[in-house]
Order: structure tokens, then sequence, then C-alpha cells
């Protein structure tokens, strides 16, 4: 029996015929067609995607009858013709819900019926479930879901032509070790040159791992212009962008759930995955320590990265290009300057006892400011330390150790010295007493004479 060849069969049409091969091969060994489709579809097969699945008996006997009757070409899919309408939903209810639906596109197909209901469109006999309603829009192509208003993007791709006029951050997550530690690197690279500034290692995606590669950038290297990052917490955080305005660096954010705008960074985190970090895990010699881990990272990023060809760059090394800008680096800020614009100030309240509380700690403050409001400095580098500017010194301060302080020797109070000697100011009554009586004794201590006396009174 001759059947028409189809001229471009689908994958679909050709795996449902390996299948009905299958049911022939049954046949041929002397099984009946009952028998052959019953143990055709107890094996797996091979569906369109690849996946090992078994087929119901119905589904074989539909798909050998089809090739019986019409050959390869009726294995195909069927087309199916959109129904125009509805059965279960009269034409007059059904372009009432169509037309409200255009009208209001935000009201749900629930409200579209008790609107109907209102207004006698939808009768008190009728029993029309939402569901129904919202595979009719469905099939007509009306959208059943809230619409957003349009994003506008602007998509352009950019590159700064000089270096440090933009660097980029991220941090790629990683494992290390026999035990497969997890570990995240922190990076930033110039994003005209490519050239890989600095890297650091933490067991976390944490904004005090981000601001110590930052602030070894910036000592190596001096200030730059902007920094690109993610929505990482580590970079988004109000203490990143506290520092970046201190040191008037302009923090620019990229788009959530736009890969595109991300392309350079991502390209850098697949080169380091094959390039180092394949290598580090379940290596028994590999120390997952993350000093350790950074000190490999950064001899990766220092020696051989930056000094590879890139093709971006016309393969020239980020090193050659990083180099040959003609941008004058920016002179790096001071100790003293870094250390306080890595220091986040906060006003506190002293207690009458010199304690403050700070994120739900108490801190011990030196004698003299109870009562009164001082400004203290949170030194993100030094794990969130709290310093005190006191006596033209920095005073760092330390919790309250009330083990201490309950079996440590109180201090002597210093006497209060004055420059002449204290007397009492007389009171009114005493003043009083002293008009009307006076005194027995001159001014040389001794007794007044009795006619001195008699004159007084």
């Amino acid at each position: 029996m001759s059947h028409p060849l189809s001229p471009h069969p689908s994958a679909q049409a050709l795996m449902r015929y390996r299948i009905v091969s299958v049911i022939w091969f049954f046949q041929a060994r002397g099984h009946s067609l009952t028998e052959a489709i019953h143990l055709t579809s107890e094996q797996l097969h091979q569906d369109g995607r690849g996946q090992a699945r078994h087929f119901s008996r119905r589904t074989l006997y539909r798909w050998h009858r089809a090739f019986e009757a019409g050959g390869l070409p009726a294995l195909e899919r069927k087309s199916r013709v959109p129904l125009k309408g509805s059965i279960a939903i009269r034409d007059q209810l059904l372009d009432y819900l169509i037309e409200e639906h255009e009208l209001d596109p935000g009201a749900s197909i629930p409200e579209l019926l008790e609107r109907a209901k209102v207004l006698g469109h939808l009768r008190s006999e009728e029993a029309v479930h939402r569901s129904t309603v919202h595979r009719v829009f469905k099939r007509l192509g009306l959208p059943t879901r809230p619409q957003s208003s349009p994003t506008v993007r602007d998509s352009r791709r950019w590159a700064h032509p000089e270096r440090l006029q933009m660097v980029v951050t991220d941090g790629k997550h990683f494992r290390a070790g026999v035990k497969r530690a997890k570990r995240v690197a922190i990076y930033i690279l110039d994003d005209s040159t490519r050239f890989g500034l600095d890297i650091v290692v933490a067991p976390s995606e944490t904004v005090q791992a981000f601001l110590k590669v930052l602030h070894r950038t910036i000592e190596h290297w001096g200030l730059f212009t902007c920094l690109y990052c993610d929505n990482g917490k580590a970079f988004v955080g109000d203490d990143s962008t506290a520092v970046l305005a201190k040191l008037d660096i302009k923090h620019i954010k990229g788009t959530a759930g736009y890969p595109e705008g991300h392309g350079k960074i991502e390209r850098f985190n697949r080169s380091l995955k094959r390039r180092v970090l394949d290598s580090l895990e379940e290596s028994p010699d590999v120390d997952p320590d993350c000093g350790a881990l950074t000190l490999r990272l950064r001899y990766d990023l220092h020696h051989v990265y930056n000094h590879r060809p890139h093709v971006s760059l016309g393969n020239d090394t980020p090193y050659e290009r990083f180099m040959a800008s003609q941008r004058r680096l920016k002179p790096t800020p001071s100790e003293d300057e870094l250390k306080l614009a890595f220091s986040i100030p906060a006003t506190r309240l002293v207690s009458k006892d010199h304690v403050i509380r700070f994120k739900g700690g108490h801190f011990e403050v030196p004698r003299g400011y109870a009562r009164q409001k001082i400004t203290v400095h949170r030194r993100t580098l030094e794990g969130n330390a709290l310093y005190l500017f006191h006596e033209e010194a920095w005073l760092r301060l330390h919790p309250v150790d009330l083990t201490a302080n309950a079996t440590s020797l109180r201090g002597h109070r210093k006497p209060i010295e004055h420059s002449q000697e204290r007397r009492p100011r007389a009171t009114a009554s005493t003043l009083a007493f002293e008009r009307a009586h006076g005194s027995i004794l001159d001014a040389d201590g001794g007794f007044k004479e009795p006619s001195t006396i008699e004159e007084e009174e």
C-alpha cells in the first residue's frame, strides 16, 4: 500500500512515524494489533523535545489509523480553525463583555460578569463561569492580565573613551576547596580599557567586602568619576552610597531584569570562571581561606588577565590600553581623609551614666558628655567600630562591660580648687538679726567699749 510522501515532514510527524513502526515490528512477530499497541504503550519513547515518556493506547490507535489512511502527511499536527464566538455564551452577552473589556481593560472578569448581571445582559437562569469567559478571551486574543505601562528604556550601547571615567563592579559566586566552601569574588574593572583594578574574596556579598575593594582601588589608583553596578545588596546599600557621595563619585545602578546592560560584567564573569574558578572547586591543594583566595585571584587579575589580548580592544591588552590613556589620574586622598570618607556619622544622646545606644548595643563614652548630643563615626572598614573625636584625638568606643563595672574600683572625685577662700553669703534673716542686735565684737575680734555700745543703741 503506497501513500503520498510529505515534501517537508515535521519533527512531530517523524516522531509519530517511529512509534508506528514499533507497532509494525510487534505485528511482524506474530502479535495482534491490540497486543502490539499494548506492548508499545508500555515502552518509553522519545518525544519531540527529546524526553522519554509513555504514550496512551488511545493515542497509538489514532496514529496507526491515521497512517493507514493517509500515510506520513496524516501524522502531521492538525491545524484547528479557531472558533470566532462561543458555544457556552450567547452572542449578545459575549459582545457586551468584549466591548466592556475594551473600554475598561483593568476590570476583572468577575467584575464584568457582575456588570452584565446588573444591566440585564446576564440572565438569572444563565450560569456563566469566569473561566469560560477567560478561555474565550484567550482564544480571541484579548489580554486577560493587567497591562503594565510600557517601559521606555534607552538601550543604546555605550563605552567611555578614557580610563577611570567609569568603573564597573560585580560579585561572582563560586566554591573552593575540598569542602566546597561558598565564596564570592568582588572586583572592580575600568570600563574603557577593561583593566582589572582590584579584587577581594569574601564569604558572602556584603557592604563591608565591597567597601574594602573600593578602598584598595582608590588607595592604589586614585579617584574615578562614576561607578556602575547591578542591584546586589552589597552595592546599593545606604552605606555604599554614602561613602561614594563623600568621595564625589557618581553612583549609577543598572536596570533590574536587563542583562544586556551588564554585558561587559557578564563577559568578565564567564572568563573568570573558565580561567581560574573552575579549578578551585573540590581541589585538595586550594586553601578556602578568603585571604589565600584573594591572593590567588589578585595574581590572576594583575598578571594574567590584564596582559591577555582582548578582542574588543583590537587585540590590545587591558594593561596596554590603560597605560596608553591620556587622561591623568586623580590624586589619592590622604589616609585621614580616606578614613573620614569611609566613616558614617551618627548623632546620639548620652545618658546620665555616660552611655549611648547604637544598633541595639550600649557603648560607654568619656565623662563630661552626660545629657548631650554627640556625633560618633562608624568606620565601615574596621567592622563598623565606633569612634568619637575627643580631646583632639579619635577615641574608640567599646560596649559596656557590666561585670567589669560591678567589680572595678570607683574613681575618686578631685577637690575643686578655688582662687580665694569661699565664704557663705548671709541670708536675709541673718542680715536682719545682725542689724537689730549687732555684734559684741569689734573689727579686731575684741569686745567693744561700753560707751561704743551705748552710742550704737
